[in-house]
């Protein structure tokens, strides 16, 4: 059994428990085990690589990016990661 997490708004925490998802204390996350729901698929966490200096900048403009300290690495949602990457 694999945990994929996603970063979704906290609006959605409802409708996430309503899929079955779980929440993770320690990493302050939501999880699905082993397949996400469709209607989630976007919120899939994905790491991304973004400047330091920029970074207020990607805030700003990619609600879901956020630091994960656990992996000292910046994580957001799979939406935003492909706006990220272009």
């Amino acid at each position: 059994m694999v945990n994929i997490y996603v970063v979704a708004p906290y609006e959605l925490k409802d409708d996430i428990k309503t899929q079955k998802g779980r929440w993770d204390p320690e990493r302050r996350m939501w999880y699905f085990i082993d397949r996400i729901p469709n209607e989630f698929k976007k919120y899939e966490m994905m790491y991304v690589d973004i400047p330091y200096s920029e970074k207020d900048e990607y805030k700003e403009n990619h609600k879901s990016l956020r630091w994960e300290p656990e992996s000292r690495k910046w994580i957001c949602s799979l939406e935003d990661f492909n706006l990220i990457n272009g």
